[in-house]
C-alpha cells in the first residue's frame, strides 16, 4: 500500500506519467534549474594527445607461377635477339672509303677504277675492302653458280673470303646471299686495278687489321693519278688479254 501511495504522488507531481522519458520532459518543463549548473572558478583543460602512425611493410606475396613463366619467356627472347644481334654484326658487308681522297672514274686500263682526288702522302689508309666474310666452302658453292664472281672476291691471310658481289655475282653496294643488313657499303676498294707494264708499278696495297683489309699508299700520290694494287700471288690472272 504505501509504495503504491509513492507511485501516485511522483506521478501527481509531474515528473512521469507512465510513458517514459517523454513523460519526464514534461514533468520538468517549466524547472529552470532542473539542469546541474557548471562550477565556477575552474577551467576545462583540453588534452592534446598526440598519435604516431606506424607505417605498414608491404606483405610478401609469393609470385604467381604465369609471372614466373612470363620473366623466362622475356629472358629467352632478350637472349635469343641478343645472339642474333652478334651473329648479324659478324655476318655484315663490310666496306668504307674516305670520300675526300679517292673517286671512281673510267679507267685506260680496265673498265673503271679508282682516282686520287688531292696529293696524297705515303702510308695514308684509303678505305677497307668490301664484302661478305665467307669460307671457302660458301665460295666454291657460290662461285659454281655465278663463276665469275670470283673476279671481286679477296681472299684473306687467315683463309676467309670477302665477297662483294651479290647473288648472280656482280659487284655490289649491297653483297649477298646473307643476312638482311639496311645500309649499303662503299665499293671503291674493290676497283683498283693492277698496274700496266711500264707504269711504275703499285701505288697502294692491303694490309689486314683483325678482321679488316684496309688499302694504304705506298708512296706519295699526285692529284688525278689512278691507284694500281698487286692482286697478289693467290689471284687467277688467267681472264688477262
Amino acid at each position: 500500500m504505501r509504495m503504491d501511495k509513492a507511485m501516485r504522488a511522483t506521478r501527481n507531481e509531474g515528473f512521469g506519467d507512465g510513458r517514459g522519458r517523454k513523460g519526464c520532459r514534461r514533468g520538468c518543463e517549466g524547472k529552470e534549474n532542473w539542469a546541474p549548473a557548471r562550477r565556477k572558478g575552474r577551467n576545462r583543460r583540453s588534452v592534446e594527445t598526440t598519435t604516431w602512425t606506424v607505417p605498414s611493410l608491404p606483405e610478401w606475396t609469393p609470385a604467381a607461377p604465369w609471372e614466373d613463366t612470363r620473366t623466362l619467356v622475356v629472358e629467352s627472347a632478350a637472349s635469343t635477339l641478343a645472339a642474333f644481334v652478334a651473329v648479324a654484326v659478324d655476318a655484315r658487308p663490310r666496306g668504307s672509303v674516305v670520300p675526300s681522297l679517292v673517286e671512281i672514274k673510267p679507267s685506260e686500263l680496265h673498265g673503271r677504277g679508282i682516282f686520287a682526288r688531292e696529293n696524297i702522302v705515303r702510308g695514308t689508309p684509303l678505305g677497307k675492302y668490301p664484302g661478305r666474310r665467307r669460307t671457302q666452302r660458301q665460295m666454291v658453292e657460290k662461285c659454281g653458280a655465278v663463276p665469275w664472281a670470283k673476279d671481286y672476291v679477296y681472299q684473306t691471310e687467315e683463309g676467309y673470303f670477302l665477297d662483294p658481289t651479290d647473288k648472280e655475282g656482280k659487284l655490289s653496294n649491297k653483297p649477298g646471299p646473307g643476312l638482311p643488313w639496311p645500309f649499303p657499303v662503299p665499293i671503291e676498294m674493290a676497283l683498283a686495278n693492277e698496274p700496266p707494264p711500264g707504269s711504275g708499278g703499285a701505288n697502294v696495297e692491303f694490309e689486314e687489321k683483325g678482321s679488316d683489309v684496309i688499302l694504304v699508299c705506298t708512296r706519295d700520290v699526285a692529284a688525278g693519278e689512278e691507284l694500281y694494287l698487286d692482286y697478289g700471288t693467290r689471284y687467277s690472272r688467267s681472264g688477262y688479254g
